[in-house]
């Protein structure tokens, strides 16, 4: 209807594209770039071509294994970055520490509202321990994980998106201090 050719792809592939067309990536030929949301999605660029695999499934980095003895993934594995660095991850573990007596400061941070990985930033922003611990496990999942996208692609540049990214260093921070291990 339309007279345009369309394409339908993985949302994670076109940010992907998206950011080396338009974003900080731009003319970057050897990218990684990671959507940390309610899930985590993606793509790889190598020398300026998305690798998706033959069936346009490939690269699916939320599903990258950073422990074989990790919690499970909503996907069924076992140990998947999602399952440690999402939203939906986060909130697990949120949840598990609003059971405890040192769930009184999430449960008012929320207020009507649900735990949410927001709510865990507010917590460690105010020195709660737990939270702290829950986006420092986080942290370093993501951290694992880019070291390993470093070994195995070498990429120009990471660039790191979505809502939960929005946490800034309470995430990153973790991060960037266990990359070096694990590159």
């Amino acid at each position: 209807h339309i007279h345009r050719p369309v394409a339908l792809a993985n949302d994670g592939n076109c940010a992907t594209l998206g950011e080396m067309r338009f974003g900080r990536a731009k003319g970057v030929q050897n990218l990684i770039y990671l959507a940390l949301g309610t899930g985590i999605g993606g793509g790889v660029v190598s020398e300026g071509i998305l690798i998706d695999g033959k069936n346009g499934l490939g690269c699916e980095i939320g599903h990258t294994l950073v422990a074989i003895d990790g919690p499970r993934c909503n996907c069924g594995s076992i140990g998947c970055l999602e399952a440690f660095a999402s939203g939906w991850a986060i909130q697990a573990e949120a949840y598990k520490v609003a059971t405890t007596a040192d769930g009184d400061l999430l449960h008012e941070l929320a207020g009507e509202g649900k735990i949410h990985a927001g709510v865990v930033a507010r917590a460690a922003e105010q020195g709660h321990e737990a939270s702290i611990a829950i986006l420092d496990r986080a942290g370093r999942a993501l951290g694992a994980a880019i070291g390993s996208f470093i070994n195995m692609f070498d990429p120009e540049m990471i660039v790191i998106g979505g809502g939960v990214a929005a946490l800034g260093e309470l995430l990153m921070g973790p991060a960037r201090r266990i990359i070096p291990q694990y590159s």
